[in-house]
């Protein structure tokens, strides 16, 4: 069964009309601020810089470590087989990285409320 579809190559994908509007500016494409200047306030190097999502709070890290934690210690004393230390040791390494997660957000707030 052959489906025809279009050529998608030979439209210009970035190519935009003069003046239109370009994105995160107001208007025709021009700077936010008539002078030119930052539109942002300073970057202080001395202050920790985050891209992205927030991060999660320390408890649902904490809850989610412990339980990984938990399901290592049920596979350890559950399981039967002889391999059984291979899934308890996973699931207690990822635990051990949630947990670990978690105070590192504990005591990065800490250090900010402390400034």
């Amino acid at each position: 069964m052959r489906v025809a579809c279009r050529d998608v190559a030979k439209r210009p994908q970035n190519k935009r009309r003069p003046g239109s509007r370009q994105p995160g500016t107001p208007g025709g494409g021009r700077d936010a601020t008539p002078s030119g200047g930052p539109r942002r306030r300073g970057f202080d190097p001395a202050q920790p810089f985050q891209v992205g999502r927030r991060p999660s709070s320390p408890l649902l890290l904490m809850v989610v470590g412990l339980m990984w934690v938990a399901a290592g210690v049920i596979a350890l004393f559950a399981m039967t087989a002889s391999w059984r230390l291979v899934p308890a040791i996973a699931f207690v390494g990822v635990g051990l990285y949630f947990v670990r997660g978690a105070s590192a957000t504990v005591l990065r707030r800490d250090r900010r409320s402390q400034r």
